[in-house]
């Protein structure tokens, strides 16, 4: 059963370690601010995903929720991001 379990946790792990690399990737290639990640597979068509948010200060894992309440902490993500990025450069 634990075996179970950690086999499990190994590979959602996994599949995040992947579609973080893709993401962050797509970041530098295309010289964005901020990207979101997910498994189009998993999530095209349906109402629910799992998401990587990533930008220049942090990395951010989202786990399998309604894609409703995932679009509001991306924005959320967005606006703390760019108020972030905005102070910085008031104080430069």
């Amino acid at each position: 059963m634990v075996e179970d379990l950690l086999e499990e946790i190994k590979k959602h792990m996994s599949k995040y370690k992947k579609m973080s690399k893709n993401a962050r990737n797509k970041l530098v290639s295309k010289n964005l601010d901020i990207i979101v990640g997910n498994e189009i597979k998993h999530s095209m068509g349906k109402t629910r995903a799992k998401m990587v948010i990533i930008d220049q200060y942090e990395e951010r894992c989202l786990p399998e929720a309604e894609k409703e309440e995932q679009s509001r902490i991306i924005l959320e993500h967005i606006f703390k991001f760019f108020t972030r990025v905005k102070t910085h450069d008031t104080i430069n």
